[in-house]
């Protein structure tokens, strides 16, 4: 089994946790493929903005660990996965989310440490690149991805590439393991449209 490890950082204001929608969603998509569940174990659903420190501690031999980056994360994300690849060379970091562009960027060749950008909306490129990883899919074939090949970055985007019928992290049971502190409180967040709907990006 491939330990899988996801991030949604967070800060805690006034000490309320924010659920990881948007990995909770990837992972709610991912695992419904027989042969995701099969290999992987997910081990980490993190939200909080700890000392990467007291991660490296907790982690257990990550073979996966996806990151959703937006601006109030981007940094800490960086310093984190930058961090748990020193300490995990063989380990796969993904980066995901808002703050990755689209388009072609500089990115890879900026952030060693991290080995694939998926652009845009990212359950079905997550769902591929876990397969790609145990042998079930080239990846050639994976779907809105960056990576390195030789000395170049091989950039495929297909604008197509979304899904519009995905299973509920909250109905799922996703969210229920991190419900174990009976003091803490929590925002939901219940998204009604894919992507800004102010479109400036």
């Amino acid at each position: 089994m491939k330990n899988l490890y996801m991030m949604q950082a967070c800060d805690k204001p006034d000490g309320i946790i924010s659920l990881p929608y948007s990995i909770g969603i990837l992972y709610a998509y991912a695992f419904q493929d027989d042969v995701i569940r099969a290999n992987y174990r997910l081990c980490g659903l993190f939200v909080e903005k700890l000392d990467p420190e007291r991660y490296l501690c907790i982690l257990e031999k990550p073979d996966v660990f996806a990151f959703s980056c937006y601006i109030w994360n981007f940094e800490y994300s960086k310093q984190l996965a930058k961090q748990i690849k020193e300490a995990y060379p063989e380990c796969v970091i993904i980066f995901g989310g808002h703050s990755i562009p689209i388009g072609q960027s500089k990115l890879l060749q900026e952030l060693p440490y991290v080995d694939y950008l998926i652009h845009g909306e990212g359950e079905i490129p997550f769902q591929e690149l876990l397969l790609y990883q145990i042998g079930c899919l080239d990846r050639e074939c994976v779907n809105n991805i960056s990576y390195r090949l030789d000395d170049k970055i091989s950039y495929n985007y297909h604008s197509d590439c979304i899904v519009e019928d995905y299973p509920s992290p909250y109905l799922t049971g996703v969210f229920d393991k991190m419900f174990d502190d009976p003091d803490a409180r929590y925002s939901a967040t219940i998204e009604t449209n894919r992507g800004c709907p102010f479109q400036c990006a």
